[in-house]
């Protein structure tokens, strides 16, 4: 599926038919239909189309999907994901989630997180509304990417400013993490609760 941006709506089009499947102004609403209509064993390729989404109704849940890539277009990470004025409602801390989520933390969840193999997240930016005050008086921003119990994962390219942890990773086995940048984030890449076989390479922190 391709997310493209214009004047009036953001729409997700299958690249195979050329159908618009789902269209609309809110960018989490339209992502959100577009991962859950793939299925959950073949997966697939959420490609992201350059642009400035408002992350502001809520935060992305990947969901339980096997083989899947969510991408941007290119390296330089011009598919930006702006989180300042997000409302998650029902959630107790958004430090426990991430402006792209699979959380064993989210108060939100009614059912158990199952392990998925095979996650691609690449050529993505996040901004969030994490201050050094914030973070001295432990009141964190939500994360950019919070990754739970998966196999298999690859993250690269993702820029991060502002958010709580760049990229949070809980239970996760064989991972690599690269050419990731964090800007004035609480953390960089953090690795946490049984995650093993992780390699993070050429990634910064700045601030």
């Amino acid at each position: 599926k391709d997310l493209l941006e214009d004047e009036e709506s953001i729409k997700a089009k299958d690249t195979k038919t050329g159908e618009i499947l789902h269209s609309g102004t809110d960018a989490v609403s339209v992502i959100q239909k577009s991962l859950e209509r793939l299925s959950t064993a073949s997966g697939g390729v959420l490609l992201i189309s350059d642009g400035y989404y408002q992350v502001e109704s809520n935060n992305i849940i990947i969901p339980d999907i096997n083989n899947l890539s969510i991408q941007g277009n290119t390296a330089a990470g011009d598919a930006i994901f702006d989180a300042r004025n997000i409302h998650t409602a029902g959630l107790r801390d958004p430090r426990y989630v991430g402006i792209f989520s699979r959380s064993t933390e989210d108060s939100r969840n009614n059912r158990q997180l199952n392990h998925i193999n095979n996650l691609n997240i690449r050529n993505l930016s996040f901004i969030g509304s994490q201050t050094a005050e914030g973070y001295l008086a432990d009141d964190l921003s939500i994360d950019g990417l919070r990754i739970n119990n998966v196999d298999n994962l690859l993250v690269e390219n993702v820029r991060t400013r502002s958010v709580g942890l760049s990229i949070e990773c809980r239970n996760v086995n064989r991972a690599v993490i690269r050419n990731c940048q964090s800007f004035h984030d609480a953390a960089g890449p953090t690795l946490s609760n049984n995650s093993q076989n992780v390699v993070i390479e050429n990634c910064y922190t700045f601030g």
